[in-house]
């Protein structure tokens, strides 16, 4: 920007600055629209022999006015998150003010530093999370952060069932229930895991440990070993599109299959239909 008024001032006399200012204004708006078209620029010049100039630089409309942040995991809880919320909160209300049309323009390299700063974290670098950032820019911009690690899987569940019915392979008792995951990757394509099962209503607990093997990006292939009460079962699941995702799984114990199709209302909540050889009943799941 110094280059724009060196190249205009210097050598002037300094009586020559009142009819100089038309042609400074032209030449700073080039220099704007070439190299920051979302602003526009004023200036006021003190001529003397070491001129001062004081530039004014205002943002273009429409400008970014509010911001929506959220926050999720896939692979540990995503409310152990918000201890970081107000950090990530006012990195992000830096772009209050900024033109929209600036923020799209750089928007690949504001998503990048946004996710490095998070990944910076110290509780980020033990557990190997990166963060994926991507921007919706608007007045109204919305910032959408996915932190995950590759090594574990951390996750707590909660599921009510309606309508299901108690039978002798079931009590209506466990129709609540609460499940801790916790998995250690082993590659990319396997997870040693355990589960922890709470049913609150008959104050019960239960566990089970396994493997889950990764067929391809789309289809997975679990295995569990149940040792609670003792016996084995196994499963498979396929995701059919971004929000519905099919499985089926065995129960070698008492010998009875169950089927269910599932969809993800949002991130915190899906729903279920859930089916096995006796009956068939709506599965209301949380994901915290």
């Amino acid at each position: 920007m110094d280059r724009v008024f060196d190249d205009a001032l210097i050598g002037l006399p300094t009586a020559a600055s009142d009819w100089t200012n038309g042609v400074l204004k032209h030449h700073l708006n080039e220099y704007l629209a070439s190299h920051l078209p979302e602003f526009r620029g004023d200036f006021e010049l003190q001529p003397e022999p070491m001129a001062k100039v004081t530039l004014v630089v205002y943002p273009k409309l429409p400008v970014v006015r509010t911001v929506d942040l959220s926050m999720r995991s896939d692979t540990i809880p995503s409310f152990t998150l918000l201890g970081h919320r107000d950090l990530a909160q006012s990195k992000v209300d830096e772009l209050v003010g900024v033109p929209v049309a600036f923020v799209q323009r750089h928007q690949a390299e504001l998503e990048q530093e946004f996710g490095q700063e998070m990944d910076t974290l110290a509780d980020f670098r033990v557990l190997h999370m990166k963060t994926n950032v991507d921007i919706d820019a608007a007045e109204r911009l919305r910032m959408m952060s996915r932190s995950n690690t590759s090594r574990y899987r951390l996750r707590l569940t909660g599921w009510q069932d309606i309508g299901r019915k108690d039978i002798l392979q079931h009590n209506a008792d466990d129709n609540l229930l609460f499940r801790v995951h916790a998995g250690r990757m082993l590659s990319q394509q396997d997870e040693y895991f355990l589960l922890f099962d709470l049913m609150p209503q008959q104050m019960n607990w239960d566990w089970q440990m396994g493997l889950d093997r990764r067929l391809n990006s789309r289809f997975m292939d679990r295995s569990a070993t149940t040792c609670v009460p003792a016996g084995l079962c196994s499963g498979v699941s396929q995701q059919l599109a971004p929000r519905w995702q099919l499985r089926y799984e065995y129960r070698f114990a008492d010998h009875l299959g169950e089927a269910g199709l599932r969809y993800k209302m949002h991130d915190f909540l899906s729903l279920e239909y859930v089916l096995d050889r006796h009956q068939n009943w709506l599965r209301v799941i949380g994901d915290f």
